[in-house]
């Protein structure tokens, strides 16, 4: 936590469930600076460990500013 105190900008993406909020509430109480925006895996999906990769891209494709490089 305290090395992402300074960020200008957090998005998060913890678990479905108590550690999860528990989480999430920390990350807002603590962060105070900035912008923080605070996703969640979809209702069928408890940790984002098991999300697809475009499920992915749905839940934070909009938040994240993402590119590309298919030269790899």
């Amino acid at each position: 936590m305290k090395r992402m105190e300074g960020a200008l900008d957090i998005v998060t993406l913890f678990d479905n469930g108590a550690g999860g909020d528990k989480a999430r509430a920390l990350v807002k109480k603590r962060l105070t600076s900035g912008v923080l925006i605070q996703c969640k895996p979809p209702e069928h999906r408890d940790d984002p460990g098991e999300m697809t990769v475009p499920e992915l891209c749905n839940v934070l494709g909009d938040k994240l500013k993402l590119t590309v490089d298919m030269t790899d």
